[in-house]
């Protein structure tokens, strides 16, 4: 199927940067210091980690910012199914020469599905 013409490809983003991402799509936009909050804990990294990890994901076009002052403001600019979907396409290029449905032939080959699942996948492929 032909990529509409609007459609700008996500980017791909390390796991640490993954992380960083989740606190945007929890919370909404936030600034440096909000995002290391709520980092602190399981994830703690220190805030230079935190702001040169912003930094990448907005030289990605994964987040943006607004100046206010002297703070950024960030938001994310893709939702995270949008994400989950340029890593699927990432690892179909890299893997399978950019094919979507062979990388998803191989998950239905190896997984357990329950019949709930396979009635949603049903319904995906009906409404393509």
């Amino acid at each position: 199927m032909p990529k509409k013409e609007n459609q700008r490809m996500a980017p791909t983003v390390s796991p640490a940067e993954w992380e960083i991402m989740e606190t945007f799509w929890r919370y909404g936009p936030q600034a440096a210091r909000d995002v290391f909050a709520s980092l602190s804990g399981s994830n703690a990294r220190d805030i230079k980690t935190v702001r040169t990890l912003l930094s990448r994901l907005v030289e990605k076009g994964a987040l943006g910012y607004d100046q206010i002052g002297n703070s950024y403001l960030y938001r994310a600019e893709y939702t995270r199914d949008q994400l989950i979907c340029g890593e699927v396409r990432s690892v179909a290029n890299r893997v399978l020469d950019g094919s979507v449905s062979a990388l998803f032939a191989s998950f239905l080959r190896e997984e357990e599905l329950t019949p709930r699942e396979i009635e949603q996948i049903r319904n995906l492929l009906d409404e393509k």
